[in-house]
C-alpha cells in the first residue's frame, strides 16, 4: 500500500511540472504569436530571456547552448528536438555534469529546450538543483516560470521512499 502511495505521489508530481512546462512552452508559441513572427512583422512583443545576475552558485553551471541555425529554418528545429532528446537522455544518468548540463538550458532562450531542462531536472531528482532552481525563480520576470520552477522546487524535497522509513498499515 505504501508502495503504492508513493509511486503515485511521484506521478502526481512528474505530472505537475510536465503541464506547467507545457503551459509556458504554450505562452510562448501561441498561434498568435507565431504567425505573426513568421510574417515578419510582429506587433507582440514576446518576453525577452531573463538577464541573470550570476551567483556564486551559478558560476559553477556551464553557458546555455545556442542553435547556430537561423530563426524559422526547419534546421533550427531539427536541433532543438535533438536538443530536447539529449537534455532527456541526461536526466536519466546519475553525474554532477549532466545534471550541470541541464541546470544551464533553464537559461536557454529557447522555450521547448526550456521546458525540456525543467522536466529533466524533474527526472533527475537531484536536490542539488535546488539552489539553482530558487536563484532562477527569484531571477525571473514570468509568473508562471517562477511557478513552475517553485512547484519543481517543492517535488524535489519531497521525502524519498528510504527516508520516510517503515510506517505501520493501519489493520
Amino acid at each position: 500500500m505504501k508502495k503504492l502511495r508513493g509511486r503515485l505521489s511521484l506521478l502526481v508530481g512528474g505530472a505537475v511540472v510536465v503541464s506547467i512546462a507545457a503551459v509556458l512552452v504554450y505562452q510562448r508559441l501561441s498561434p498568435v504569436a507565431q504567425s505573426k513572427s513568421e510574417a515578419g512583422k510582429s506587433s507582440i512583443k514576446l518576453p525577452e530571456t531573463r538577464p541573470m545576475k550570476p551567483s556564486r552558485r551559478l558560476l559553477e553551471i556551464p553557458v546555455p547552448l545556442v542553435s547556430p541555425r537561423p530563426i524559422g529554418s526547419p534546421d533550427k528545429q531539427n536541433w532543438i528536438e535533438k536538443r530536447v532528446a539529449e537534455l532527456d537522455r541526461l536526466a536519466w544518468s546519475d553525474d554532477p555534469e549532466s545534471l550541470g548540463k541541464i541546470l544551464a538550458e533553464l537559461r536557454n532562450s529557447e522555450p521547448e529546450i526550456r521546458a525540456a531542462a525543467l522536466a529533466a531536472t524533474s527526472d533527475f531528482g537531484s536536490r542539488d538543483a535546488i539552489p539553482h532552481l530558487d536563484d532562477l525563480s527569484r531571477d525571473s520576470k514570468d509568473p508562471l516560470e517562477q511557478k513552475a520552477l517553485d512547484d519543481l522546487i517543492d517535488h524535489l524535497r519531497l521525502p524519498t521512499f528510504l527516508e520516510q522509513g517503515p510506517r505501520e498499515d493501519p489493520e
